[in-house]
């Protein structure tokens, strides 16, 4: 089997790659990648056959031709998109091989957060929020007077993430400061801060119904500390988890989408989910793709990539949609100079005590 993975060079297709490997179906596939190789490290982990390089998505015409040859040369069974608009793209045109994405209405709303908040406000899924021209939060008028402080301020443009133009902010001094720093960002949304625990889920859906997910919990993110906004994108550490409304939360959302655009809900999705100060799970953004975090799902028992591989060959039947229970004490463990980890059973003993580790396979 030749499986094409795009955005290869990427944390997040590296992490699929590791899926593949860890899969009892498909662990023996060819894995091709594809990217515009900005990120060299990608090129020589091993974790592909080949690595072709492809123009960038802005220049639709050479991408399409680039990979529809790569598909024919490399005898393609199926493919794998990672970056947003690249999902997008695949989702509007017909490629010629097998994938599972969602249809392109979901799609283009789920990956536009202004779009996504203004579907679902009226849920109460999402927080409160405004959208603000950097002119407006300049001038002397800012944000709303009723706007309870703190707030979060970000670019919402499709595909930002590892927390791009975002700031707790506790007053219009900061919002403003923030505006002249961000001098490339045109328009900001300002939404209610969400002081709680921080999720992430992720669902696989066929023709209206869920067919598998998997969540999990961002404890630490890479760099937090020096970040302005705390939040880098990628965590240092984080834990899978069974939390029923996370799982209820992110699903009402998909299928309100679906219910707006009249599409059936289909493809694979990542939604992110924040507490507010009830401890009630609020919708901050969706992906519609995998996260770094989906090689941990699968060594904690419940491989998203291998579902999804299943569905677009048409294998529902492989799909285990069954909840895995995981224990209370596992973390995923990442560090820039090695390979993610999923441990479980981990305590750390008093200060002075000892601590014996166990070999442990990467992620």
């Amino acid at each position: 089997m030749n499986i094409l993975i795009t955005g290869c060079c990427g944390v997040v297709a590296r992490a699929i790659a590791r899926s593949i490997k860890l899969s009892k179906h498909y662990s023996n596939a060819r894995i091709i990648g594809a990217d515009v190789c900005h990120y060299w490290y990608g090129l020589h982990e091993s974790l592909f056959d080949k690595i072709y390089r492809v123009s960038d998505i802005g220049d639709a015409l050479d991408y399409r031709t680039q990979v529809l040859d790569i598909c024919a040369s490399e005898l393609i069974d199926l493919a794998i998109v990672t970056p947003e608009k690249e999902v997008l793209f695949w989702s509007s045109n017909e490629l010629g091989v097998p994938i599972t994405l969602p249809p392109p209405g979901l799609a283009n709303i789920a990956s536009d957060k202004g779009k996504l908040y203004e579907q679902l406000a009226p849920t109460g899924l999402v927080p409160g929020y405004a959208i603000h021209s950097r002119d407006h939060l300049l001038s002397n008028n800012g944000p709303s007077p009723a706007a309870e402080y703190p707030l979060w301020i970000r670019d919402f443009s499709v595909g930002s993430d590892s927390g791009k133009g975002a700031l707790k902010v506790e007053r219009i001094d900061e919002i403003r400061a923030w505006v002249l720093l961000n001098k490339n960002i045109d328009r900001f949304m300002l939404s209610g801060f969400l002081p709680g625990r921080n999720y992430a889920c992720c669902m696989l859906f066929d023709n209206d119904r869920l067919l598998k997910n998997c969540s999990y919990e961002r404890l630490e993110y890479f760099m937090g500390p020096v970040s302005p906004s705390g939040v880098t994108g990628n965590i240092s550490r984080g834990r899978l988890i069974n939390e029923k409304q996370v799982l209820v939360n992110a699903e009402a959302a998909i299928r309100e989408i679906a219910r707006h655009t009249g599409e059936k809900v289909r493809g694979l999705f990542t939604v992110d989910l924040r507490e507010d100060k009830d401890g009630f799970p609020l919708v901050t953004e969706i992906n519609i793709r995998h996260t770094a975090a989906t090689a941990a799902y699968a060594a904690g028992g419940s491989n998203m990539v291998e579902a999804q591989i299943h569905h677009g060959l048409k294998r529902l039947d492989l799909i285990d949609g069954s909840p895995v229970q995981f224990p209370e004490n596992n973390y995923i463990l990442r560090d820039i100079d090695g390979l993610p980890i999923w441990v479980h059973g981990l305590t750390l003993p008093e200060p002075g005590g000892e601590f014996f580790p166990e070999e442990i396979l990467p992620c």
